[in-house]
């Protein structure tokens, strides 16, 4: 159930905007080893409360919009859908 699973807050105002998408989404080297497991892979089978949305640029939002209807994510750089499953809360 949802409810047992992780709750991780996004805090985008401590985040740069260049940063924000690995931060969220996750980072690849250029050969396919994982760097860094981004927030939304963290919140796998529970929820993500991301503050401030309003202030995501456009292209950061419809990966969002695009995580909710597909159910999968690539992180930067990466060759490979991965497939989620989490409730997202928007602030």
């Amino acid at each position: 159930m949802r409810k047992n699973g992780p709750f991780v807050i996004a805090n985008t105002k401590r985040v740069t905007p260049e940063m924000l998408e690995s931060y969220l989404f996750g980072l690849e080297d250029t050969e396919g080893v994982v760097k860094k497991i981004g927030l939304v892979e963290q919140a796998h089978r529970g929820t993500l409360y991301i503050d401030e949305i309003c202030n995501l640029e456009a292209s950061l939002q419809a990966r969002l919009v695009n995580l909710l209807t597909e159910k999968v994510i690539q992180r930067l750089n990466g060759n490979y859908n991965i497939d989620i499953d989490i409730r997202i809360i928007c602030g």
